[in-house]
């Protein structure tokens, strides 16, 4: 554990070898626990404490309640659909070529998502000083940047090259989400004579 952990502040400064070793040695409990701060991380963003704020609520004239049942629940969901994801990014890499492991891909995916801790200090600090502007940009930028930890953590997970890496991802989002805009489509028309 304590190896997984030094790879930590190692992802920020060298990806590439952190992917390699975390790859090599998977800590399947410290990657469960930097997902879950990583979520919690987010969450503080996501669930605007101040709904008139950035994320698009003009009308809003009380606070959004968060209770603690719904983030344990949301974790939990969250946990699940990291795993689902990752098999699906798994079965891509199979499908490309790729030969890294389930195991592998879900270390190398969770500290892929280290900047993503960063996005709570930077949303506290922005709301402090009522500069929701440095907050979009800066949640912006930590999204690029973990994307691209992603594409490198695919890469290095998978032993392929970077364009290959980028394919999976996008094969791995992309199928899913045209089957279920196909579905809903064909939904859509089916019921379309029964909704007048």
């Amino acid at each position: 554990m304590q190896e997984a952990l030094k790879r930590i502040p190692q992802v920020i400064t060298e990806p590439v070898a952190a992917f390699q070793a975390l790859r090599e040695r998977p800590a399947i409990l410290v990657s469960i626990v930097l997902y879950l701060i990583s979520d919690a991380a987010l969450s503080l963003v996501s669930y605007e404490f101040d709904p008139s704020g950035w994320m698009g609520f003009p009308d809003a004239t009380e606070p959004i309640s968060v209770e603690p049942s719904w983030t344990v629940r949301g974790a939990i969901l969250n946990l699940i659909g990291i795993v689902i994801g990752v098999a699906l990014i798994r079965l891509a890499g199979k499908l490309l070529g790729g030969s890294g492991t389930f195991q592998g891909l879900f270390t190398t995916s969770a500290f892929a998502l280290v900047p993503t801790v960063l996005q709570a200090p930077a949303y506290l600090l922005s709301t402090a000083l009522g500069a929701s502007d440095v907050d979009m940009v800066s949640y912006t930028a930590v999204m690029i940047w973990s994307l691209v930890l992603g594409v490198l953590a695919i890469r290095e997970t998978e032993r392929v090259s970077t364009g290959r890496a980028v394919g999976i991802l996008v094969l791995a989002i992309g199928v899913p989400f045209g089957a279920l805009v196909l579905l809903g489509v064909i939904v859509g028309v089916a019921l379309a004579p029964f909704l007048g």
